[in-house]
């Protein structure tokens, strides 16, 4: 409980000192594109996503814009999103069948990624609790040549074999759903020559027809086996998944290193050089970096 009001404070302190952000102008996107920036958003986020949507939408302006509800937005948060993004896209929980997939965390966004770019678009999923303050020469270079791109969480980080990535949690006693998936790795059959890197979902850039429902049930049949439906349905599983489909769709792109990265004050990084961030979880308000960061951009989004 007092996590939870400390946090609560916490936003709204952040809500007050970037409310800025609610003078800037509209942004019209097209309605329709083959590139769609697509987020999953509930009522907590809301700043945070105007400041997410409107600096990614400044690097990346040819895109349409599409919100999946978590359910919690009510009509007054649509009418201020559509206020400032007059041809977002909405698409609520229920529109989604996840089929012989787990329901909740995150899991119908993956299954609408697919969707997506099943209908050819290029999807770029980007968490609310994201930033963008320069040129993003990598990602415009993905979108230009349809190829897919991950964002890592340290420094000269790569793809690796099944074996390599199981064999790091190998002795660890550790029960998070990221890590036993992990340490099962060798045990999937479904994917031939299985490659591994663990990504952050915060931003994910997924091309045309990159994969099909298929392999998404490919992975949770199997890890269903594996480790029991409750577990496979705790939070995680569906980050993991992702982390499976990038890493094994051809040609997906490492963004490099801390240009593009998860803000975590304690690594020895100069975070100031970043062009992307992600501001998650406890590391959310930490040294007041991600305030700095949206106040001094929301003067260019006016």
């Amino acid at each position: 409980m007092f996590y939870r009001l400390k946090d609560a404070f916490k936003r709204k302190s952040f809500a007050f000192q970037v409310r800025q952000i609610l003078k800037t102008r509209p942004i019209a996107t097209p309605k329709k594109h083959q590139t769609v920036l697509l987020s999953m958003l509930g009522k907590n986020g809301l700043i945070m996503y105007l400041l997410a949507a409107k600096s990614i939408l400044k690097f990346i302006p040819e895109s349409s814009l599409a919100i999946l509800n978590d359910g919690s937005l009510q009509q007054n948060d649509v009418e201020l999103l559509i206020r400032h993004f007059p041809e977002v896209n909405f698409y609520a929980m229920s529109d989604i069948d996840t089929k012989n997939c787990p329901q909740g965390g995150c899991w119908e966004r993956l299954i609408l990624v697919e969707n997506l770019v099943q209908e050819g678009h290029y999807v770029i999923q980007f968490d609310s609790d994201t930033l963008s303050t320069g040129e993003m020469p990598e990602v415009i270079e993905c979108l230009n040549n349809n190829t897919s791109f991950i964002l890592c969480t340290e420094e000269e980080q790569k793809f690796v074999t099944a074996e390599q990535a199981s064999q790091k949690w190998e002795h660890s006693d550790n029960t998070h759903i990221q890590i036993l998936a992990e340490r099962s790795l060798t045990k999937i059959k479904s994917i031939n020559n299985l490659r591994y890197i663990r990504g952050n979902a915060g931003f994910a850039g997924y091309a045309p027809s990159s994969f099909s429902y298929s392999l998404i049930a490919d992975i949770c049949k199997e890890y269903t086996l594996l480790l029991g439906e409750n577990k496979w349905s705790e939070w995680g599983s569906e980050q993991f998944t992702s982390n499976i489909i990038l890493s094994n769709t051809s040609n997906t792109r490492i963004l490099p290193y801390p240009k593009y990265a998860p803000y975590e004050p304690s690594r020895m990084t100069d975070f100031n050089k970043s062009v992307f961030l992600h501001y998650y979880g406890s590391h959310r308000y930490s040294n007041n970096h991600y305030v700095k960061s949206a106040k001094k951009i929301i003067p260019e989004l006016s």
